[in-house]
């Protein structure tokens, strides 16, 4: 815990100094010093990821074990995906230290998401503050496959972003190779042809939700033929809600974009934007709907990450600095109270046994 608060009180100092500079240098002096703060940044959360130890819910119920296993007979080992199982080989034959495990996957992590970041958001400082008060953070530290193919998953964004389909197939595939369940963004590369304004979205999510059970069928048809059959008829098959206050987080947050977007409608050129909030329209839909498929809040909070690119790119677009700070101020106030019942009320195991919230200093960077 004493090397998580200096690293909180690091980051604030950084923080100040940049914020004090900023105020009397001109945008183009700027740009190359936001980038090395911003570079300082990650660095610091890298090294949050890194070298923490027995920190994460799955840190020593599988990351650890599972390395060990490795070691003393590979092909003894539990079946894993493909990039991990590569990953375990690798480590096991150059050391016997499973920290590197975290290391490896919490560079990956960091670089691809912070670069996303940069390349995505116009307001880099804020994406990055919601990757902490929106759980994402939390999520990173426990379940550590899946979130290395997520932050692939971010990479892919950026080819979206200037039409290379390619790349974003190429990452999600790359992503797959961690964990099975980022293959949902596969055929999520659909919305990017699709152009939904919010009362369609309303309307979609209604009508999809009234057909529940034809969709549910469907749907565990087709996971019978997955990795995920093994989860059908099992204790994680039984997710019937979001935990306490999360789905009024979706719903605000879905709101607000919608609001947003329906003042100052997506033009053509801004077709990243109407991908995100493609995906945040099935996020919402799918958190109505946990009941479809086994194991599904683990497929929600992956449709949530967009979303720290997504609002970033909405609340850009107001043209009253007025406006803009009152919207972040009414986002980040959501995001916290609901962190702060899942900490400190709730006890929920993403956030167990750390019991921190990275404070809104640690990235006051921007473009």
């Amino acid at each position: 815990m004493a090397f998580y608060i200096f690293l909180i009180l690091f980051s604030a100092l950084l923080s100040c100094v940049y914020s004090i500079k900023s105020m009397s240098n001109r945008h183009n002096q700027l740009q190359k010093k936001s980038i090395l703060w911003f570079v300082c940044s990650g660095l610091i959360v890298f090294l949050s990821m890194a070298l923490r130890y027995g920190i994460g819910t799955d840190y020593f119920f599988t990351y650890v074990p599972r390395f060990y296993q490795y070691m003393s007979d590979p092909k003894g080992a539990a079946s894993w995906e493909p990039a991990f199982k590569w990953l375990y080989l690798f480590l096991v034959k150059c050391t016997n230290n499973p920290q590197w495990v975290f290391v490896i996957t919490g560079a990956v992590i960091v670089g691809c998401i912070w670069y996303s970041i940069y390349k995505l958001s116009p307001m880099p400082w804020f994406s990055v503050l919601l990757f902490f008060i929106s759980r994402q953070y939390f999520i990173s530290l426990n379940i550590v496959r899946q979130f290395t193919g997520l932050a692939l998953v971010c990479i892919g964004f950026v080819f979206l972003k200037d039409r290379k389909y390619w790349g974003y197939i190429i990452c999600c595939v790359l992503g797959t190779m961690c964990h099975y369940s980022v293959a949902i963004f596969l055929p999520l590369l659909l919305l990017a042809f699709v152009k939904i304004n919010p009362a369609e979205s309303i309307v979609l999510i209604g009508v999809l939700s009234v057909l529940n059970p034809f969709i549910k069928n469907f749907a565990r048809l087709v996971v019978a033929y997955t990795p995920y059959s093994k989860y059908i008829d099992t204790e994680y098959d039984l997710t019937a809600r979001y935990q306490s206050w999360t789905i009024f987080e979706m719903i605000f947050v879905f709101s607000l974009v919608s609001l947003l977007i329906e003042q100052k409608p997506i033009k053509e050129n801004e077709h990243i934007i109407q991908f995100l909030y493609n995906i945040e329209t099935i996020c919402l839909l799918f958190s109505f709907n946990l009941n479809i498929v086994p194991n599904s809040d683990r497929i929600s909070w992956s449709l949530e990450l967009p979303s720290i690119f997504l609002v970033p790119l909405v609340v850009s677009r107001c043209d009253s600095k007025r406006d803009k700070i009152l919207i972040v101020a009414a986002v980040c106030l959501v995001y916290s109270y609901v962190m702060y019942n899942r900490i400190f009320i709730l006890n929920d195991h993403e956030t167990v046994p750390y019991q921190l919230i990275p404070s809104i200093s640690l990235l006051f960077v921007g473009k």
